[in-house]
């Protein structure tokens, strides 16, 4: 046995196609398909040392793969009132299935044909942990495939295609139990070994909410000792899946314990990856409902209703409707002036109705004229309808018979609302706001060769005049509660009957994208439409959210990888106050190979998208194409660019040492000046100028405040009494009042509190008794005569002052301790005060100091920037440690999460990356080279907050 051999535990019997690895409750298992479609696993087990084992990870992997067992029954997520579909059991040995009262044993059955095992696809899968489950997800195979089942008519399934009581669709055509969607099952880590999760039903019915009769009770299993397990799960939802071309991942939300599912996949029919969020059940699966709220339907009681479940509003006796969205998503909307511009949605062969059951709706916002909104006209009696509004406000919806049906109620102008057509095949109805307004029989001829517009009629009708937004398309009537209840959701695009949907959310250029499978885009045409800001009441769906995306002129070729990751910032943190990686924001990346679009010649390079995560879990809205900016090694530079670079690098580092030294050179001036005030500076003749004296004060107080005094000893009856703050020290500084003359030879001055915004001693304010001294906020050039005093003396002999007001001397600062309120207050300390220049000046030095930090956190960021870019220009010689290339921005939705991405040109492949974290606390992506290498790239979490220094008012 080689070096090389040592570590690695090869498992061999079977040829296995497709592979991937998870990590769960600190165990990691491998996991892979083989060619027969079968997934099997390994277990490394770290649990315990053994020492024939030795200390390599290599020995300690499970001695030969597991073969998954999957569940006997299948459901659709989202549909929780219908049963499960049981899988046909079919007998070992070939395709014979057992009839509906024969019984089977263990090893009569084929387990792989028996079970949702024969549904994956030979495509690649994924394996993510919960914390609690493990969760397989894989793409199902079509319904041309051997192994493919159908619905029968009186329930269960079956792959017998001869079969008379297999369920068809409208068009004859077989149903199939699953088919190009994604299949969910879970799993439990028990001993090394994979379980199947068990669950609650009602014994007789086999349902888990739907009982037979009154007297079926719950249970672990059924009548005949059969356990329930979890059936597989189809995320009906993910359509059109080819190649294994999806991924998963769980996001967090502000709330703990709460996630949610994001899952990307590439829609084979529409060419486009589609970006599913759905909320996290309490059980942990998919809750395609979402957490909804109740309310009145009469304005006045709605903030009085609130509720989880419908019900009946107490105030008005009526349903209960959902309470409008808190944040509204519509983003944009066309708005069209009522002379040109239009939506061009060509022929649409799809979209024609042909007579039979249909529903139009759109939010508008029609300005005094009003217009056609959505139509297929070229005129009374050329087939075809068209719904538009008068200029009285009024929704109109023409057949080409010549009639037409005019809503009841009118729209004002300049007013957002929603409106809706619907028709049956005979009868056409009208809803405005999710409310009836009127009903009728409505005749209904062949829709004729006219094309289908947004915005005008191509003949006979008037071009809109004001806003349109959130087009929906439906081939079924829909009803009145279906409008109501999703007039204010976005769709998610595969609602039954939903054959075009527009968002009209792009914002820019002449493309309108159908979000609905059936791909038919329009243009937008004339120069009278423009992209505005929607403020129609349109926010996202509670349960699951879809955005649809393409890579501007390229097309994905491999199978898509995300994973969650959090930007890491420095802050402070412990005792010792040392800056650590924090984390912080949110994100997930994805990736996939791509190409150029419709070159299968060209070399495949991999794609990147970065999300910012929300608090609620959903991932930055992007625009529906993305222009992905292709980076990587540079060329060969000129040897000018280089230097110039070297010398800018140079330039900052040096601006940056001197901000150092100006702050230090700050902080030191700081420390003196606050070591001066304190103790003062002598100077010969200080003693005797009572503009240089400073008094410090101190009390200790017992409710809540406390009063000093001072007392004239020869009317010690009289008493002034100032109050300070709770048990703080108060230096008291004698300043000169400008323009003010002495008496008798004693100056003028003013007692200015040093730690109190300088606020004044004043014995005349109005609110107290005439005895009180305060300290009182006061300009020194307009003193009143209170707030003013003589002194006469000396700092080291005796001194007395008089205040202005009152012919009262103080000779002396004395303690008065009789008050009931204050315990103890004393003159501790006489000294002199420094000159209010430098007083001013230490005032100002924090703000400076403050300022110095910003610049020099600013010109750090800009020698990181410098650094990285001279490391491109040099190919990585210069600069930077390593060779870094910053991602683009790509876009910042309305809720302000960016996203950012890019095209790896030195990352080329067509096979499927890989992504997880690393120990280093980067984001790792593995990359498959056309020679067969293993490639790595890093994405570096840490993040630095950009910061400006903007000029303040002075």
């Amino acid at each position: 046995m080689t070096a090389d051999q040592s570590v690695l535990k090869i498992y061999s019997g079977r040829t296995y196609v497709h592979t991937t690895m998870v990590r769960h409750q600190g165990t990691a298992l491998a996991f892979a398909m083989d060619d027969q479609r079968r997934i099997v696993y390994a277990v490394l087990d770290l649990s315990s040392y053994d020492e024939k084992r030795g200390e390599l990870d290599a020995a300690y992997w499970s001695e030969n793969p597991a073969e998954l067992a999957f569940p006997d029954e299948i459901v659709k997520v989202g549909y929780a009132v219908a049963p499960a579909t049981a899988m046909p059991r079919v007998k070992k040995g070939g395709r014979v299935e057992a009839g509906a009262e024969e019984e089977l044993g263990t090893a009569e059955e084929d387990r792989f044909l028996s079970t949702t095992a024969r549904l994956s696809a030979a495509a690649p899968f994924q394996v993510l942990s919960d914390g609690t489950h493990l969760v397989v997800l894989r793409q199902a195979i079509g319904a041309a495939h051997p192994d493919a089942v159908f619905s029968l008519s009186g329930g269960g399934s079956s792959g017998d295609t001869s079969r008379g009581d297999l369920t068809v669709d409208l068009a004859g055509v077989r149903v199939p139990v699953a088919a190009d969607t994604l299949l969910c099952d879970r799993f439990l880590l028990v001993g090394g070994l994979l379980k199947p999760v068990t669950e609650v039903r009602f014994r007789r019915s086999r349902h888990r909410t739907e009982p037979e009769s009154a007297k079926d009770s719950l249970g672990a299993s059924d009548m005949d000792g059969k356990p329930f397990h979890e059936p597989t799960r189809e995320l009906a939802f993910v359509r059109n899946l080819t190649e294994g071309r999806f991924t998963a991942v769980l996001t967090p939300t502000s709330v703990e314990g709460r996630q949610r599912w994001q899952v990307f996949a590439y829609n084979g029919v529409t060419k486009r990856v589609d970006s599913f969020n759905v909320e996290q059940g309490e059980d942990g699966l998919f809750n395609t409902q979402g957490t909804r709220y109740w309310t009145s339907p009469d304005p006045v009681y709605r903030g009085s209703v609130f509720e989880r479940e419908p019900g009946t509003c107490p105030f008005t006796g009526k349903d209960l409707v959902p309470a409008a969205p808190e944040n509204p998503l519509a983003e944009t909307a066309l708005q069209f002036n009522g002379t040109a511009g239009f939506v061009d949605l060509g022929v649409a062969e799809k979209l024609k109705f042909q007579g039979r059951a249909y529903t139009v709706e759109a939010w508008v916002k029609p300005a005094a004229a009003g217009g056609t909104v959505v139509s297929r006209w070229a005129g009374s009696g050329q087939g075809g309808f068209q719904l538009k509004i008068s200029n009285a406000g009024r929704v109109i919806l023409e057949h080409s018979t010549g009639t037409a049906l005019t809503s009841v109620q009118a729209i004002p102008a300049g007013t957002y609302a929603h409106i809706a057509a619907s028709f049956n095949g005979s009868v056409a109805t009208l809803h405005i706001n999710g409310i009836l307004s009127i009903s009728a029989a409505l005749g209904y001829t062949a829709d004729g060769t006219a094309s289908l517009r947004i915005g005008s009629a191509q003949s006979g009708g008037s071009v809109f005049n004001g806003v349109i937004d959130e087009v929906r398309i439906w081939n079924r009537a829909r009803t009145q509660k279906e409008l109501a209840e999703e007039r204010g959701y976005r769709l998610v695009g595969n609602e039954p009957g939903l054959i075009a949907y527009y968002r009209l959310d792009e914002g820019s250029g002449t493309r309108v994208y159908d979000q609905s499978d059936s791909a038919v885009h329009g243009t937008l045409s004339g120069t009278g439409a423009s992209w505005v800001t929607s403020q129609a009441s349109v926010s996202d769906h509670p349960g699951v959210r879809r955005d649809s995306f393409t890579l501007d002129g390229r097309e994905v070729v491999s199978g898509l990888a995300a994973s969650l990751y959090y930007q890491q910032e420095e802050a402070t943190a412990g005792y010792q106050e040392v800056a650590k990686p924090a984390k912080r924001q949110a994100r997930v990346l994805l990736a996939c190979a791509t190409r150029p679009s419709g070159n299968t010649a060209a070399e495949a390079q991999i794609a990147t998208v970065d999300f910012g995560v929300g608090v609620d879990g959903r991932l930055a809205a992007v625009p529906d194409v993305l222009a992905l900016t292709e980076i990587g090694r540079p060329v060969e530079q000129n040897v000018d660019q280089v230097t110039a670079q070297e010398r800018r690098v140079t330039a900052l580092e040096q601006e940056a040492t001197t901000i150092v030294q100006e702050i230090a050179a700050l902080n030191q001036e700081k420390a003196s000046l606050t070591t001066e005030v304190a103790t003062g500076s002598v100077r010969a003749g200080d003693s005797t100028d009572p503009y240089r004296w400073a008094f410090w004060i101190q009390g200790d107080h017992a409710s809540g405040y406390f009063r000093q005094s001072l007392l004239d000893p020869s009317a010690s009856e009289r008493a002034y009494w100032f109050t300070i703050g709770n048990g703080t020290d108060v230096r008291l500084a004698l300043w000169r009042i400008p323009g003010a003359a002495s008496r008798h030879g004693n100056p003028m001055v003013a007692f200015v509190d040093l730690d109190s915004n300088y606020e004044v001693l004043d014995t005349g304010h109005p609110d107290v008794w005439p005895t009180v001294v305060y300290l009182w906020p006061h300009n020194l050039n307009n003193l009143p005569a209170s707030a003013k005093w003589y002194v006469k003396g000396s700092l080291t002999g005796k001194f007395s002052l008089q205040n202005v007001s009152n012919d009262l001397w103080f000779d002396g600062l004395h303690t008065n301790r009789t008050e009931d309120r204050a315990e103890t207050s004393a003159l501790v300390k006489a000294g002199l005060a420094i000159d209010l220049t430098k007083i001013a000046r230490l005032a100002a030095l924090p703000g400076l100091i403050e300022q110095r930090t910003l610049d020099l956190t600013a010109k750090q960021a800009q020698i990181v920037l410098a650094r990285d870019e001279l490391a491109r220009l040099t190919n990585g010689l210069l600069g930077a440690a390593d060779l870094v290339l910053p991602m683009p921005h790509l876009a910042i939705d309305t809720a302000g999460l960016s996203s950012a991405g890019a095209l790896l040109g030195f990352a080329r492949t067509a096979s499927t990356p890989y992504l997880m974290d690393s120990a280093a606390g980067r984001l790792v992506l593995y990359f498959r080279g056309a020679n067969g290498q293993f490639f790595a790239a890093y994405l570096d979490t840490a993040a630095v907050r950009g910061c400006s220094s903007l000029p303040g008012a002075g």
